[in-house]
């Protein structure tokens, strides 16, 4: 018998539970590699490994020690560090350099623009001393963000003088090196999106539509819903688009998430990740609206592997983000109500007694998650909107939520 290829998975987080559990079900031995030792996701796994998911070096001696076959990253944080160490070992692998080119803003922006594609208007900036000068130079509304981080950690929207300050102070305490770009707000909702990339061949898998937070100065969204409820015109204009930006950036094998905005002028790109989409959009959402799973094709196609990249069906799925009013929390109630509900395939809160609700400033900061999925998009929002309303934060200290 021909022995199980081994994936080492960066990531054990609770979000990755699904994709351990699929990449076991198609026959991968499958081991986790995270800094921390009680994640939950190293439950699901056939053995684990410890180390940051950025630690080249502690990765190559993991995925030696276990024989892996193929490094997958699970998050943005191990894209650059899966490329190093399978460069090492000789694995399969996107290379060092479109890593980091799909990883740093500036450089993703500067081949785009050599593409000629349609995007926000930036400049880059290479110190923290630059950064206001270059904001009041650029001219408002604009966008400021480290060149590389991930989450939306140090991002903001400058609609006014007054906000510059707050702006710099937040980009250079998420800098990962001291360098950040500045962008051309354009007002629009955003469209998200996740597939594949085989050589020529980019399959734009899943499409949806973002509802954000209300805060302008951080647009965390809170709802990505799935098939995208934009006119065919406006999914074509940006499926073309996204097939042109994995192009221009040299992306060949793999998977990858998205991001653009529907903007007056047309769709426009926000950035990509050479990965798949975080939280659960690639272990579970992928899966539940085309039916192809996200993280054993994702491995499928860095090994190889023969991969229909079509779907095999088109449903609705919800992966909506659960927010607090502004206080202090009390209790929250309805969880296993909320949970038993039809269609309701994940769902948690990260908010406990005494913690503080209102507008996040980052992804990670959002107060829980409901997955649901239906036969239709319809079906799966309903779905998601009764689980929402199921769940009651009880609140201290309340006032008005922020919209600074």
């Amino acid at each position: 018998m021909t022995p199980a290829r081994t994936v080492l998975l960066l990531g054990a987080a609770q979000y990755l539970a699904p994709s351990i559990v699929a990449l076991r079900a198609a026959g991968f031995r499958t081991v986790t590699l995270d800094r921390d030792v009680s994640a939950p996701g190293h439950a699901f796994a056939d053995a684990f490994a410890v180390a940051s998911l950025s630690d080249a070096m502690e990765i190559t001696k993991a995925a030696r020690d276990v024989n892996a076959s193929v490094i997958v990253p699970g998050t943005e944080a191990g894209v650059i560090a899966a490329a190093e160490a399978s460069e090492r070992l000789g694995l399969p692998t996107i290379g060092v350099e479109l890593a980091l080119r799909c990883t740093d803003k500036t450089a993703m922006r500067a081949a785009w623009q050599a593409a000629g594609l349609a995007q926000p208007m930036f400049r880059a900036v290479e110190s923290p001393d630059a950064l206001e000068s270059a904001l009041q130079d650029f001219g408002l509304p604009a966008v400021v963000k480290p060149a590389r981080n991930g989450g939306s950690k140090g991002v903001s929207v400058v609609l006014s003088p007054d906000a510059i300050p707050f702006a710099v102070d937040d980009a250079v305490a998420n800098s990962a090196d001291g360098r950040f770009i500045v962008e051309r707000f354009v007002p629009g909702p955003l469209l998200t999106a996740d597939g594949f990339v085989r050589g020529d061949e980019v399959f734009v898998a899943i499409v949806g539509d973002v509802e954000t937070q209300s805060s302008t100065r951080h647009r965390v969204n809170l709802a990505l819903n799935y098939p995208a409820a934009y006119p065919p015109a406006v999914v074509a204009e940006a499926r073309a688009l996204i097939t042109a930006a994995i192009r221009g950036l040299g992306l060949r094998t793999g998977a990858f998430h998205i991001e653009c905005i529907v903007g007056d002028d047309g769709v426009v790109l926000v950035e990509v990740a050479a990965r798949g989409g975080g939280s659960y959009l690639s272990s579970t959402i992928v899966g539940a609206v085309c039916g192809l799973s996200g993280p054993v094709t994702f491995a499928q196609l860095l090994l190889g592997d023969p991969v229909a990249l079509r779907p095999l069906h088109e449903r609705g799925a919800v992966l909506r983000f659960l927010q607090a009013p502004d206080g202090i929390v009390d209790e929250i109630d309805g969880l296993e109500q909320a949970r038993a509900l039809p269609g309701i395939v994940e769902l948690d809160v990260a908010l406990t007694p005494g913690s503080r609700g209102g507008p996040v400033a980052f992804d990670n900061a959002r107060h829980g998650h409901v997955v649901a999925v239906g036969a239709t998009r319809a079906e799966a929002v309903a779905r998601a909107d009764a689980a929402a309303r199921t769940i009651a934060f009880r609140m201290r200290d309340q006032r008005p939520a922020s919209v600074s």
